[in-house]
């Protein structure tokens, strides 16, 4: 078998198998925390058993763009990119489900075909501490966000925010509210042309944070409202690296 995890000799790339590079510790610990005494959070700082084959992965290959609008600030500012993988049911998720039926007395499943990365890289500094804040998925029902931090620890600055909209006093929007709330707020819509919250911070207020950490883990209702947060220019010099999936709730339940 080819050695995972690195280039081959004549420049090219190996194979690797996922369920290698993102092996789980069978005995990983996850902690609650209400972020802002309002948004239930689970964490876990050793779910990977190691986070680095993973990031050698999205940091070796190509990263092709993710959201690309006319005019917008993508590959003019910064580079927002995203890998996709189609990938079967890892013990990553079966663990990943275990906790949330633990903590939050739900079942679920896998939502959509497997796993995304975030990939992120500044051209230019930025101009806000935050992305756009959002909430994930158009899907009906009830869905997980889960995020794994794959920067190594002198590459690990900010991590997730998480938001009230000041106007609604929303701190989450569910699918079947969103039509409404950006037909009302069409200017807080995140369609690629810009990542950054820049001059629309002022409808946000921060009810918290959680730090990025090598190999955390986080797990959150997907209809609250988050982003990533960037307090410096760290990542001029690499990229910001996770990668995310999502688990809905088993129909029927």
């Amino acid at each position: 078998m080819p050695e995972p995890f690195a280039a081959s000799a004549k420049g090219g790339f190996k194979p690797f198998l996922i369920g290698e590079a993102l092996a789980v510790n069978e005995r990983a610990s996850f902690h609650p925390e209400s972020i802002g005494e309002a948004v239930p959070v689970l964490i876990s700082d050793n779910l990977l058993a190691d986070h680095r084959p993973m990031r050698a992965v999205l940091r070796d290959s190509y990263a092709p763009n993710w959201k690309l609008k006319e005019g917008g600030r993508n590959f003019v500012d910064y580079y927002d990119c995203r890998h996709l993988f189609a990938v079967p049911d890892l013990p990553l998720f079966q663990m990943v489900r275990q906790a949330i039926r633990h903590f939050y007395a739900i079942d679920t499943e896998m939502h959509g075909p497997g796993l995304s990365s975030n990939w992120f890289m500044q051209i230019a500094r930025r101009r806000s501490d935050f992305a756009v804040p959002h909430s994930d998925h158009d899907a009906e029902g009830h869905i997980f966000t889960i995020i794994h931090f794959l920067n190594d620890p002198a590459e690990c600055s900010g991590g997730t925010g998480f938001f009230r909209h000041r106007g609604s006093g929303r701190i989450q929007m569910r699918a079947n509210q969103r039509q409404a709330f950006y037909r009302e707020h069409p200017r807080l819509i995140e369609d690629g042309g810009d990542y950054w919250v820049g001059g629309n911070l002022s409808e946000w207020e921060t009810i918290g944070t959680v730090a990025m950490k090598p190999g955390r883990t986080l797990i959150f209702p997907a209809e609250f409202f988050h982003a990533a947060h960037h307090p410096d220019d760290l990542y001029m010099e690499f990229p910001r690296l996770n990668v995310v999936h999502w688990e809905r709730v088993v129909a029927g339940k």
